[in-house]
């Protein structure tokens, strides 16, 4: 033979017809009948950033003892005299939200 490779299977494989099995795979068909998966309504939070002076302990002392939900703080800025930062803190009620903007925000 030249330039051809010898193919020593006896039969062609497609003459063998389709691969698959006839029936169908019983887990594909249950998850067809199942409902669709539904994703749990997307957690929204709540956002605030707040520039002050009080210490973070103390901050965070007070979300630890008021507020009912999560929350986390960070800070986000800090003055070159490192005495007024900017605190980003989310919640994940408003009404938390609303509780730390009454107590601590301008009166």
């Amino acid at each position: 033979m030249t330039g051809m490779i010898d193919d020593k299977r006896k039969t062609d494989r497609r003459e063998l017809g389709e691969r698959r099995e006839d029936k169908p795979n019983s887990i594909a068909i249950e998850r067809r009948q199942t409902q669709r998966r539904i994703m749990p309504e997307r957690r929204q939070w709540h956002g605030l950033l707040f520039k002050t002076t009080t210490s973070l302990v103390k901050l965070e002392e007070w979300l630890d003892a008021n507020a009912k939900g999560k929350w986390h703080i960070g800070i986000e800025d800090l003055d070159d005299k490192r005495q007024a930062k900017t605190i980003k803190i989310a919640f994940q009620l408003d009404s938390d939200k609303q509780s730390f903007v009454f107590q601590f925000g301008k009166k």
